[in-house]
């Protein structure tokens, strides 16, 4: 095996790791596999036309280098609001208009799916580049950062779908909710000036793995009776005709 194949092995492994254990998580009414791995790929996609804004973004507003303002404006007006709006665009439109998304909890199965197709490719990217020290970190960092936002706004649209009044609410509360959590994970990364602020990377993922857990369950309790209160399909009983009297 040529170092090559291993740092790509290297770069699929968290997502592949954590897109089986969401499947796994989905026990009362599993998705199609073939709607999971169109949402997986539609999350790769997106990295394309995030990647461009993103260069836009960062020449339009000078926030290039080292700096906590050049951090907080990378942050929290280039990384987590393109990043974040590109997974929200591909999971509103790819994926929420489905019929197989039929309860709440599917929105965490697609969030999360859609979130480990963009941090997968980009994974992919950075290993390549970077080499294997980079991909352990980001074994362990990045791509669960990216699980743990999806899975938090697919937790929110999950809600919206079928809650139609609170439809907006909740649509916006998932995509500022991920936006920010990832703007702060980045944030003290990228300020580079004072390496202890680094050591808050793993706190906010640390809260946001919290936050994802605590969905999980709940929004997998919700599917459990949902499936409970399904109603039994009988059996059909041939209606005996009674006989004709001569």
């Amino acid at each position: 095996m040529t170092y090559v194949s291993i740092l790509l092995a290297l770069a699929l492994a968290p997502g592949a790791y954590l897109a089986f254990s969401t499947y796994l998580k989905d026990k009362y009414e599993p998705e199609p596999k073939k709607l999971l791995l169109g949402t997986f790929l539609t999350g790769c996609i997106m990295i394309i036309p995030a990647a461009i804004i993103e260069l836009g973004a960062t020449s339009l507003l000078g926030c290039k280098g080292p700096g906590l303002s050049n951090a907080l404006l990378m942050s929290f007006l280039v990384v987590g609001p393109v990043e974040e709006g590109a997974k929200f665009w591909a999971l509103r439109y790819y994926a929420y208009p489905k019929k197989e998304f039929n309860e709440p909890f599917d929105g965490i199965v697609y969030g999360a799916f859609v979130a480990l197709g963009f941090a997968t490719l980009e994974n992919v990217f950075y290993v390549l580049q970077h080499g294997f020290a980079v991909g352990i970190l980001r074994m362990f960092i990045s791509v669960p950062g990216h699980y743990a936002f999806g899975v938090i706004m697919g937790y929110y649209l999950g809600k919206a779908k079928f809650e139609a009044k609170n439809q907006a609410r909740y649509m916006m509360r998932g995509f500022f909710s991920a936006m920010i959590l990832h703007g702060a994970f980045d944030f003290f990364i990228l300020q580079k000036i004072y390496p202890a602020l680094y050591l808050f990377t793993i706190v906010v993922l640390v809260v946001a793995l919290r936050m994802a857990r605590r969905e999980i369950k709940e929004l997998q309790a919700d599917s459990l009776l949902r499936s409970q209160n399904t109603p039994p399909v009988l059996p059909v009983v041939p209606v005996e005709e009674p006989p004709i009297e001569s």
